[in-house]
């Protein structure tokens, strides 16, 4: 028994020399590091390939692995893929060097355990070498790979770059947004492979005309955009007509068919009081939207005294502030308790809402600022800073976190839609340890029919890990019954324009009734919504209806004073 015992203890030593010999020596960089990024091991191949001289030197001088990456959240978005497929292949990132200097690498890895810690192991090539054979990085980082002309990343840069300038020396400084109708006609009829070539010969003509005049970028699918600055700035109209007679000219063909396009323009004309890109590509994009509402082909300048701008006007505030929110930490969660009308209530089970806070500590209600949210794209990145927040505090109250029976996080429609943000939240889940059963996230029911799609596989994604998803707002739309067995939803919210006076209204009551009745079928539990009195709450009650939420329950407060129900 000794022997064997000595001769398995000779095999596992003999192994492990084999290992070290291969880590190495191996070509591939091989690293090893906890979850939250801190570095345990590297081979000289690693070292090499990011510039430190040896294993000892790049782990004293590497606080944490994002370093690796010239843009930190990609590490992030890497974690998300893990967590979901279980491991990364081969995946293609620009890296960063002890000097600075930019490169692409290509990572594989996975997460496993050992010793009750969790580590993520991985391998790096270089494929720089590859990457510039097919179009130099700094081309790529800045052009459009369909057209050839400058992307929105770009564009964002240097738009920023001339704001600047014109606060700087009070130099002029015009903004034109260009929307191509039509395209999608081509797209549906002809297939996407003329979609882009139409895009790529419309692109051509289009840049020739502004040419040295301005910068011409494609911002979106099929929206253009041009910046003039300087002497060209005040010519920006002319400008404008020229762009609008080349599409009204242009005509595409396709296998013996014969399309013409439309465009609408918008032209947004630098004012001092306007500090970032954001406000002024919003004012261009709500120019365009109103040259769209005056038929094809027209331009529109954006005018703060157009009594048709002003609703933008009121919006574009709005961006501004809640930029500003999420830089300065003026964003802040409440909590609202909701309780089980069938069973015993247990834990907490509370829905999280977002308040902006003021200079004077005021708290402004998120339907004033959340529909510019929406509109200029900033919903993902209110709902990525909820979400990290909220699971940080978890993580420091695990007292807390042992009595949540469930939470409920309210998601934008445009959230749904942004795979990033998918790869964040699992991401956010693993980080922080947070068990998915214990959260309920809640989609309203009008995106819901707009992004059918793609609701239904963000739903799909995180059902199967144990998240609830509810549908907010039911009842508020004529079509609610016809998609609800579409959507594979635990839990619906009725409007609670239904549920505050069926005391009152026999109508509103046999709607409560039916949506309970048509639920239960399904198998999905109801939250009624706007529950202001005892006796509603008794009501619904008797109508079957699972939870209760509203000021007879219980009224918003803040989460960092937060008190049993």
């Amino acid at each position: 028994i000794i022997k064997r015992h000595h001769l398995k203890q000779q095999t596992a030593i003999t192994d492990l020399h084999h290992y070290y010999d291969f880590f190495q020596n191996s070509a591939e960089g091989l690293y090893a590091s906890k979850v939250d990024g801190q570095l345990v091991s590297v081979n000289p191949a690693m070292c090499s390939l990011f510039g430190y001289k040896n294993p000892k030197e790049m782990l004293l001088q590497v606080n944490n692995a994002d370093e690796f990456y010239a843009d930190s959240s990609d590490r992030e978005l890497i974690l998300g893929e893990i967590h979901k497929n279980g491991k990364v292949i081969g995946k293609e990132i620009q890296g960063i060097r002890k000097d600075g200097s930019e490169f692409w690498f290509s990572i594989s890895g996975q997460i496993k355990e050992q010793n009750d810690e969790r580590y993520l192991f991985g391998s790096i090539f270089d494929v720089t070498a590859r990457k510039q054979s097919n179009m130099s990085l700094k081309y790529l980082a800045s052009h459009d790979s369909l057209t050839g002309v400058f992307n929105r990343r770009e564009f964002d840069t240097r738009l920023q770059s001339a704001l600047h300038q014109a606060k700087s020396h009070n130099t002029d400084l015009t903004l034109l947004y260009l929307d191509l109708e039509q395209i999608k006609q081509v797209n549906d009829t002809c297939g996407h492979k003329a979609g882009d070539l139409l895009i790529k010969q419309l692109s051509l003509k289009l840049g020739s005309v502004v040419s040295d005049k301005g910068m011409f970028a494609r911002v979106g699918g099929d929206e253009f955009a041009v910046l003039l600055e300087g002497d060209e700035a005040p010519m920006a109209y002319l400008l404008a007509n020229e762009l609008l007679n080349v599409v009204r000219e242009f005509r595409f063909t396709w296998e013996n068919k014969v399309f013409t396009l439309g465009v609408s323009v918008g032209q947004a004309p630098w004012q001092p009081n306007i500090s970032t890109p954001e406000e002024l590509m919003s004012m261009a994009d709500s120019a365009c939207f109103m040259a769209k509402k005056k038929g094809r082909n027209h331009i529109h300048t954006f005018s703060a005294d157009d009594k048709h701008m002003q609703r933008y006007d009121k919006e574009l505030s709005w961006v501004s502030k809640i930029n500003e929110a999420l830089q300065n930490e003026q964003f802040e969660l409440y909590y609202q308790h909701y309780l089980p009308l069938s069973k015993k209530n247990i834990g907490h089970q509370y829905e999280l809402l977002l308040r902006m806070t003021q200079l004077d500590g005021k708290a402004i209600l998120p339907e004033a600022f959340l529909p510019a949210a929406e509109r200029y794209s900033l919903s993902a990145k209110i709902d990525r800073w909820v979400i990290e927040y909220y699971f940080n505090w978890l993580t420091k109250h695990p007292e807390h976190l042992d009595e949540l029976t469930q939470v409920s996080i309210n998601l934008s429609g445009h959230s749904i839609g942004d795979k990033e943000l998918k790869l964040f939240i699992l991401n956010a889940f693993e980080k922080h340890s947070i068990p998915y059963h214990k959260v309920s996230f809640e989609i309203t029911e009008s995106m819901a029919i707009v992004r059918m799609e793609e609701t239904i596989e963000f739903i799909n994604t995180f059902q199967k890990l144990g998240c609830v998803f509810a549908l907010d707002d039911f009842g508020s739309g004529i079509t609610s019954y016809n998609y609800l067995k579409s959507l594979p939803i635990d839990q619906v919210k009725i409007n609670g324009s239904l549920v505050k006076n069926i005391l009152v209204d026999p109508i509103d009551l046999a709607m409560v009734n039916s949506i309970h009745d048509i639920t239960k079928a399904l198998g999905m539990e109801t939250v009624a919504k706007f529950v202001e009195s005892t006796e509603v709450m008794v009501a619904l009650g008797k109508a079957g209806i699972d939870f209760a939420q509203g000021y007879g329950i219980a009224k918003p407060m803040p989460l960092l004073e937060f008190k049993k129900y």
